[in-house]
Order: C-alpha cells, then sequence, then structure tokens
C-alpha cells in the first residue's frame, strides 16, 4: 500500500499503543500478539485503538508493513463485536486481496453476529454495494460449513437465491452470479439446481466452469448438507502468529463467567439440599434429638 505524498505512513500516525504491531521479528511478533490478547479481553480502550488504526489504514492505503492484517486477525480471534463493520469495509478493500482474505477469516471466527451484520449490510444499502464486496461476502458465505447454525445458513440461502437472479444487472454481474452458484452449492441448496440450470441456458453458459463446479457439487451432495469444515479456510496460513495465544480470550472469558455462575448456582443447590434432607442426620450424629 502506497499513501499519498501529504500522507505519512501508517506506522507513523498510529497510536503507540498499537505500534507493536510494526515488529517484524516473527518470534517477538508472537509474543506480542500473545500481550495484546491478554489486554483486549479486559480493556476496551485498546479494542478502540486497534479499530482507529484499522479506519486509518483502509481509508489511506498507507501500511508498508503486515500490521493492518495482524490488527483484523487479532480482533477476529479476540470476539471484539465492536470490530465488525470495520472488518467488513476491510472485506471490500479492492486494494488488497490479502486484507480482503484476513477479512473473511476474522468474520468467520467472530460468527453469527458478525454474519448476520454482513447480511443486513448487503440489504439494507439503499444502492448496491460494491462489487468487490458482494465477491468476497458470496466467497465468505460459501465457508459457512465452519458455523454450525442452520438458521442462518438459511437465511443466507434466500439471500443468495434472490442475488443469482439479480445480480446480472449489475457491473461484474456474471462473477457475482458465479460466486452465488457456487456459495449455494456449498451450502447444499438441492433447490439451486434448476436455477443455476435455467441461468446457464439464460446467458448461453453451458459451460461455464463456475456453473458446472456448482451442479457437479449439489449432484453429489444428496442430502443437501453443508460442505462441513473443521477450519476456516486460509486461516492455516496465519496460526502462527497465535502460537502463544492466551486463554481465555474475550469470548472465553465470558463463557468462562457463565460456567462460574452455574457452579455458583449448583454449590447453593447442594447447600439448600444439605440443609433440607442431611441437617437431621447430622445432629443425630452430634447427639441431637
Amino acid at each position: 500500500m502506497a499513501p499519498s505524498d501529504e500522507t505519512p505512513w501508517l506506522r507513523e500516525m498510529a497510536d503507540e499503543e498499537v505500534e507493536d504491531l510494526f515488529e517484524e521479528n516473527p518470534q517477538t511478533l508472537q509474543r506480542i500478539v500473545h500481550r495484546y490478547l491478554e489486554r483486549l479481553a479486559i480493556d476496551d480502550h485498546l479494542a478502540d485503538d486497534f479499530i482507529d488504526t484499522l479506519l486509518q489504514s483502509l481509508e489511506h492505503h498507507n501500511d508498508d508493513t503486515d500490521a493492518t492484517l495482524w490488527i483484523i486477525l487479532i480482533l477476529g480471534k479476540a470476539g471484539i463485536i465492536q470490530a465488525i463493520h470495520p472488518i467488513i469495509q476491510a472485506l471490500g478493500d479492492s486494494e488488497s486481496e490479502e486484507i480482503q482474505r484476513v477479512a473473511n477469516i476474522a468474520l468467520l471466527m467472530l460468527g453469527e453476529p458478525a454474519v448476520n451484520a454482513l447480511l443486513d449490510f448487503l440489504e439494507e444499502e439503499e444502492e448496491q454495494p460494491a462489487p468487490e464486496l458482494s465477491l468476497a461476502a458470496y466467497k465468505l458465505f460459501g465457508h459457512l460449513g465452519y458455523l454450525d447454525d442452520p438458521q442462518l445458513h438459511q437465511r443466507v440461502i434466500e439471500f443468495l437465491r434472490v442475488r443469482l437472479e439479480l445480480d446480472g444487472i449489475r457491473e461484474q454481474g456474471l462473477r457475482l452470479q458465479e460466486e452465488a452458484a457456487l456459495a449455494l452449492s456449498l451450502l447444499g441448496d438441492l433447490k439451486a439446481q434448476e436455477k443455476i440450470k435455467e441461468l446457464q441456458q439464460k446467458l448461453d453458459q453451458e459451460h461455464n466452469p463456475a456453473f458446472l463446479d456448482a451442479l457437479e457439487h449439489l449432484e453429489e451432495n444428496k442430502n443437501g448438507a453443508p460442505l462441513a469444515l473443521d477450519k476456516i479456510p486460509g486461516e492455516e496460513d496465519y496460526e502462527w502468529i497465535f502460537a502463544f495465544a492466551p486463554e481465555p480470550t474475550r469470548k472465553r472469558m465470558e463463557e468462562s463467567e457463565t460456567d462460574q455462575l452455574e457452579a455458583q448456582a449448583d454449590m447453593a443447590e447442594s447447600e439448600e439440599e444439605f440443609d433440607e434432607d442431611d441437617r437431621d442426620l447430622f445432629y443425630k450424629g452430634m447427639g441431637g434429638d
């Protein structure tokens, strides 16, 4: 990314709280990421600094390092919900395919709230979103087998069925229809078969590789189940940065707090059972009436 003549590099603009992310030594960077994840679990101000730096990078395209990638991935890993919309903005960044790629990963890390927010954004825009964002979003939707959420899958399928027909009139319309068809096939939407075949004939695209691949996926998927994924596609390329990732992150801290509350409730219930059922035996053992 190269800034304009008047715009400084991101490393010169970034808040001092995030300046360590410009470290180039991989081993040192792993430990820095570890510390940031620990702090993000409890520090909302640090999350705001990360988001501000990300927005500066997306506005000015002035990062000559990989810091923007690390910011996006860390926000996703830490479960920072308020980062969803800036990461959606990164997903549509036509200046960098790698930023789009890590934004895809981070949104899937954030799970159902992020995917629903992305759908809301695509549906509620008065004007059609940029084709770069739609294309990246459709690719993300094809990876939703990573999330075990049938209700979310169905919402995405219904959205993509509509876009499969309507996107043809948009800029890059054929590419959008291809990605929509592929996503529907990976989500196991058997009803999409006829729609894709009709589209092939309508557009004179009987030999279109993307449409043929989508139909092949659906013909092989007799049960209509989404393609199950154990990992987010592409995530393995960045796993090294989280080698020392702490547990819990913010999301896991919330789960831990829930577990603690449930344990306290179980303990209180046990004490109540002791009071009601065992008090007589206790006093008899002490020689009481």
